[in-house]
C-alpha cells in the first residue's frame, strides 16, 4: 500500500518537524511503501501526541517529554511500554496485506537515562523478515 512520504526532522532529533511532504525533482509527490513506509509509520505514531482527534488511542507520550528534565528513572518503564501500546495499536489500525509494511515483532526496546537524557533503541522485525533499528532521545 502506498503513502506519501514526509520529510523528517532536519535537525536530527527525533522529535521534529515530520509533517512536510517530499516533492522531487519533477515537482511531483514522493510516494513510500514497503519497509519504509512501515518506517515511516512508526516514526508517525511515535511523535504523535495522544488525544489527537479523531483518533484519540493513537500517538504516544514521547512527544510530551520534549523540553522536559528527565530525572524519574520510573519513567524508562511506563515508556517503553507505551511504546509497545503505540505499535501495537499501529499494527491492530494496519489496512495492509503486503507483509513488509507490518510488524511481526519488536526484537529489542531499550531506554535509559544519561545526562538526564532519556536513550531509546528500538528494533523492529517486519513480517517479511527484514529487521531495522530505530535509536533516538528525548
Amino acid at each position: 500500500m502506498d503513502d506519501l512520504k514526509y520529510l523528517g526532522s532536519k535537525s536530527g532529533d527525533f522529535i521534529g518537524d515530520n509533517n512536510d511532504l517530499v516533492i522531487n525533482e519533477l515537482g511531483d509527490l514522493v510516494i513510500v511503501n514497503g519497509v519504509d513506509r512501515l518506517k515511516q509509520d512508526i516514526v508517525k505514531i511515535l511523535l504523535t501526541p495522544y488525544t489527537l482527534q479523531p483518533y484519540p488511542n493513537y500517538g504516544s507520550l514521547l512527544p510530551s517529554l520534549k523540553g522536559i528534565s528527565v530525572t524519574d528513572t520510573s519513567l524508562t518503564s511506563r515508556v517503553t511500554d507505551d511504546i509497545i501500546t503505540s505499535l501495537r495499536y499501529l499494527d491492530l489500525g494496519e489496512t495492509s496485506e503486503v507483509e513488509s509494511e507490518r510488524i511481526s515483532e519488536i526484537t529489542t526496546l531499550t531506554a535509559e537515562y544519561a545526562l538526564s537524557t532519556l536513550n531509546i533503541t528500538l528494533t523492529i522485525l517486519a513480517r517479511n523478515s527484514e529487521q531495522f533499528n530505530f535509536s533516538f532521545e528525548v
